[in-house]
């Protein structure tokens, strides 16, 4: 199934953190459980601004991201289950 992303919305897959074969290691311990790690699957445009100019969205399909736990709404699309949350719940991409 295609889905087109409206806005800022990005589609992100959660992902373990060690599966990302990273140079170093990402640590959640349990005080920090609300924070995530994920691939981006599929990015909206991105946003109208007030002057009515579009502002793209900053990350792109494939970047690795770290988000918080709450953000997003749970989908399943063909038996994989995927989140859809606006670029603003991104904490931060892996380089």
């Amino acid at each position: 199934m295609k889905l087109k992303l409206k806005q800022d919305r990005i589609m992100v897959q959660e992902v373990p953190p060690t599966r990302y074969g990273l140079p170093y290691v990402v640590e959640i311990n349990e005080n920090q459980a609300q924070i995530k790690v994920g691939k981006v699957i599929a990015v909206g445009p991105g946003r109208i601004n007030a002057s009515g100019k579009l502002e793209p969205v900053n990350l792109k399909e494939g970047d690795k991201i770290m988000y918080a736990g709450y953000a997003g709404m749970k989908v399943k699309l063909d038996s994989e289950e995927f989140l859809l949350m606006s670029e603003w719940d991104v904490f931060a991409v892996f380089e």
